[in-house]
Order: C-alpha cells, then sequence, then structure tokens
C-alpha cells in the first residue's frame, strides 16, 4: 500500500524530480550540441574557454551567459534571482535561449531582461518548459542550416 506524502514534501519532491531530469537532458545535450545552439556572441565567450582548456564543459556555459549579461541588457538583479528560483543550470539554459532567439524569425527577443524575468515567472509557476524551447531553438538552427 503506498503512503501519500503531505502535500508540501510531494511539491518539493517533484521539484527535485524534475530538476533532475532537466540536468540530465542537459547532459545529454552535450557541449558540443549546446555550442551550436548558442549564438555567435556566446560562441565568442565559449571559443576563448576552449582554446584555453581544448575541450568544452558545461561550465564554460555558465561563465559565457554570465558574461552575457550586460552585453544583453541584463541586470544582475535578474540573473542572481533566476538562479535562486531555477538553479544555475537552468538559468543558463535559459540566457543561451533568449540570447540565440533575439534575432528570432517572425518573433524576436526585444527585452532580454524581461524575457529572463518571464522565465524565471514561469519557472516559479512550474510552467517553464525548458526542454521544448531547447528543442524548438534546435529546430530553428536546424532549418537555418539548410
Amino acid at each position: 500500500m503506498k503512503t501519500r506524502l503531505p502535500a508540501r514534501l510531494a511539491e518539493k519532491n517533484y521539484e527535485v524530480e524534475t530538476e533532475a531530469h532537466k540536468s540530465e537532458f542537459i547532459e545529454k545535450l552535450g557541449p558540443d550540441r549546446l555550442y551550436n545552439l548558442a549564438s555567435p556572441d556566446m560562441k565568442t565567450h565559449l571559443d576563448v574557454r576552449w582554446y584555453r582548456s581544448g575541450a568544452l564543459h558545461f561550465h564554460d556555459f555558465v561563465i559565457a551567459a554570465d558574461a552575457r549579461l550586460p552585453e544583453l541588457g541584463i541586470n544582475r538583479s535578474a540573473w542572481e534571482e533566476a538562479v535562486r528560483i531555477m538553479g544555475e543550470d537552468t538559468a543558463t539554459m535559459c540566457i543561451l535561449i533568449l540570447d540565440a532567439s533575439r534575432d528570432r524569425p517572425g518573433l524576436p527577443v526585444k527585452n532580454p531582461g524581461g524575457y529572463l524575468r518571464g522565465m524565471t515567472r514561469a519557472a516559479e509557476r512550474g510552467q517553464l518548459n525548458l526542454i521544448g524551447s531547447l528543442i524548438g531553438l534546435s529546430e530553428r538552427k536546424k532549418h537555418e542550416n539548410d
């Protein structure tokens, strides 16, 4: 017989499982695929890290995302809130996605700071579809390269 967890514990357990699934998905993507999804500007930051160490690691994306904040006009407070609510991995992927979407045909990201805050609010409500966003970005990049 299954025992039911109190609502608060069940919600926290779901959050932990969801974060584990996201991190596993990001890990499976690997640095090469993530690099191919990045904007040319983010790739410049990643190229420096790649040149220095001879390989890319996920932490290089965290550093590149952090470096892109002032270039994108995103306040440090928006980044810190995103990291606090979503965790560093997910916040980094949000920067990669919004940065690569600035020139998206039809629906470009015109206010990166507002977009990050919107993603943070969605994550807070449990409605951030990070995997779907990465898949959509991947599809756009594939069509751009065809």
